[in-house]
This record gives C-alpha cells, structure tokens and sequence, in this order.
C-alpha cells in the first residue's frame, strides 16, 4: 500500500500518495540524468553540513540545469510526472476524509502566479514523499562522512603519539 504524506503550502493543504515503485523508478531515472550535477552538488554540500540558503541556491542550480538540458515539453512532462499523485484538498466529507482535486489536471489555475511560491515546494515535497529513503540514505551516509573526516582531522592534528613512558636509557641511569 502506498503511503500519504501532508503539507501546508500557501495557506492550501496538498496530499500526496507515493507513486507506483516502477512509475518512481521511471522518474528517478528521468531525473538522475536531467539533475546529476546538482544532486551531486547537494550530496557533497550534505556531506560538510548544508544551510537553507545553500539549499535554495542548490534548488535554482538543479533548476537551471532542468531547464537548459530539456525543452519545455520535457520540462511540463517531468513536473506533471513529479505531481501526478499530488492533490489539493478542497475540503472533507462527512467521515473527515480529505476531498482533493488533482494538481496535474487544474495545473495552470492552481499554478498561475505562483510558481516559485506554490508549485516548488510542492515539487520538493513531492520528491521528497516518493524518495525519503534515497533522502535519508544520502543523509546518512553524508553524516557518516562528517564523523570520518571529523576523526581523521582530529587525529591529523594531534600529530604522531608521545608517550610519557621512555623505554630509553633513564635521566638517573648513569651513563658509561
């Protein structure tokens, strides 16, 4: 069964189901080729700790990178995609269930002017719901890296072990 995230976005609540795991692994594939670059960069900026403006400005790197390697067909398709199990909740039924509508199919009402305020964080939140184990297996491996390098770098500056214990002749060993 997939499972339902939640976020309040703009004021709007959006649900999005996981997409079917070889629908995911279609757009992951999509993605990797399109965004490699940057998703290095961020995985590389997660291993020495990354910021929320570092974020953002990694956020505008993948998404220029998007739009220079794909022509706007692509580009629509590879969202659409990312939001197909994406819906709005429009309100709640009588057992307090979410009525949504879908974001793909009301795109350019629910999106327009508001796309860099609406439609991506929705787009983060997205990938986000659909590949938090490739998100927290990369977080987990970059914190594994900190801890590497943090003891090697201690240890680097420690320099070479002295002991307190000579095994040489001793100061009050008379010498021949």
């Amino acid at each position: 069964m997939n499972e339902t995230e939640r976020i309040e976005i703009d004021g709007l609540t959006y649900i999005c189901t996981q997409l079917p795991a070889s629908a995911a692994l279609k757009l992951l594939t999509r993605l990797t080729n399109i965004l490699g670059r940057p998703m290095l960069l961020l995985l590389a900026k997660g291993i020495e700790g990354i910021g929320e403006q570092e974020v953002e400005d990694l956020a505008e790197i993948a998404a220029s990178s998007l739009l220079e390697r794909l022509d706007e067909a692509v580009v629509l398709k590879t969202v659409l995609d990312i939001l197909a199990k994406t819906r709005a909740v429009m309100g709640f039924d009588d057992e307090g269930n979410p009525k949504g509508v879908s974001v793909v199919k009301t795109f350019d009402e629910h999106f327009k002017g508001k796309l860099w305020t609406r439609l991506v964080p929705l787009l983060r939140f997205s990938l986000e719901a659909n590949y938090s184990d490739f998100f927290d297996a990369a977080r987990s491996a970059g914190s594994q890296l900190v801890s590497r390098s943090s003891t090697a770098a201690e240890a680097a500056s420690t320099g070479p072990s002295t002991s307190t214990n000579d095994s040489g002749p001793s100061a009050s060993a008379p010498m021949d």
